[in-house]
């Protein structure tokens, strides 16, 4: 019983040293991705773009400078406990800004804001795909955070540390990007 196969599974294969080992560990659930700090806040960026109803579900804004205190603890505890990431009002700031620098873009004419505005209208938030590979018997699935059916486009938000060209493209490699485009494109097509 194989499980559906995602881009974050086909990615581990990339390492050249135990991409395959890490791989099958992920299917075979005895590999948990860790939440480091990257990862936690791409998703927060994520997820205040996209679904930003569901905050309260995955992130809580400590109203605390440090957890040195009990109640502090206590308060920390009740939500990791649940599964909530918490995050630092610095953070939480930092992401609203590059949501709103992203729909207030002033480098985008205020033709392309419309063209972005009615595409987004026009979208599927979080559309998850399952792709059946009935040649190799596999069943892949693909999750994008905006699809539009009606121009066959899949967004897929990423946050990087920079765009100057050789930054964002050791980064779009590195963290394998290409492989999910690679998916996302290929699933699609299917």
């Amino acid at each position: 019983d194989i499980p559906r196969l995602s881009a974050s599974t086909l990615k581990l294969g990339i390492d050249p040293n135990y991409g395959i080992q890490r791989m099958v560990a992920r299917l075979n659930k005895d590999d948990e991705q860790k939440d480091t700090k990257a990862l936690y806040f791409g998703r927060l960026v994520h997820l205040m773009l996209f679904e930003p109803i569901k905050f309260d579900q995955e992130f809580a804004l400590s109203p605390f400078d440090s957890f040195r205190t009990k109640e502090a603890q206590s308060w920390k505890k009740v939500r990791e406990e649940a599964g909530i990431t918490i995050i630092t009002e610095k953070e939480f700031q930092h992401a609203e800004r590059m949501v709103t620098s992203l729909k207030e873009s002033n480098y985008a004419s205020d033709t392309n804001k419309a063209r972005i505005t009615r595409i987004l209208d026009d979208a599927s938030l979080e559309a998850e795909k399952v792709i059946l590979w009935e040649e190799e018997g596999l069943e892949c699935k693909a999750k994008f955070d905006a699809y539009v059916p009606s121009l066959n486009v899949i967004i897929d938000y990423k946050t990087t540390q920079s765009l100057s060209d050789h930054k964002l493209l050791n980064s779009f490699f590195s963290l394998g990007y290409h492989v999910q485009l690679a998916h996302y494109s290929a699933g699609v097509k299917k």
